[in-house]
């Protein structure tokens, strides 16, 4: 089992299609970023970056569930790139009330419900909003 993160610009519509597939309704902005993980050169993970300020960024991760994809060197990367790399000091989620997974995966990972979104989501469901600020950040 050989795992790889693939950074390839040249990838990148790939990858962000692969997670607009996964991700109800979501449309990366043509700034997007992403980092994909391959297993066996199939794709089983990615995190995308996209609605860039001087000082954030949103956060999308999509995976293939029936693999094992949540690493601690998948976290390092997904949140690296954001923090250290661009200097960020926040991130910004926004997960469907539905989505137990997701909401799950943030809780989880340290980040802390900031508000809602009302009747944003796809099938007119609220969005909650989760921050993660780069001092509060376990894995960077």
């Amino acid at each position: 089992m050989s795992r790889a993160y693939i950074y390839d610009p040249a990838r990148r519509g790939e990858i962000l299609a692969w997670m607009e597939e996964r991700i109800e309704g979501q449309q990366f902005h043509t700034d997007a970023k992403c980092i994909g993980v391959e297993q066996d050169g199939e794709l089983i993970a990615a995190v995308g970056y996209d609605r860039f300020s001087p000082h954030s960024c949103c956060v999308h991760v999509a995976a293939d569930t029936s693999k094992p994809w949540l690493t601690r060197e998948f976290l390092k990367r997904a949140f690296y790139f954001p923090f250290e790399q661009l200097g960020f000091r926040r991130m910004t989620a926004l997960v469907s009330e539905y989505n137990e997974d997701s909401l799950h995966f943030v809780t989880r990972t340290g980040w802390v419900q900031e508000g809602v979104v009302r009747e944003e989501g796809p099938n007119g469901e609220d969005l909650l909003v989760f921050g993660m600020l780069r001092r509060e950040c376990p894995y960077v």
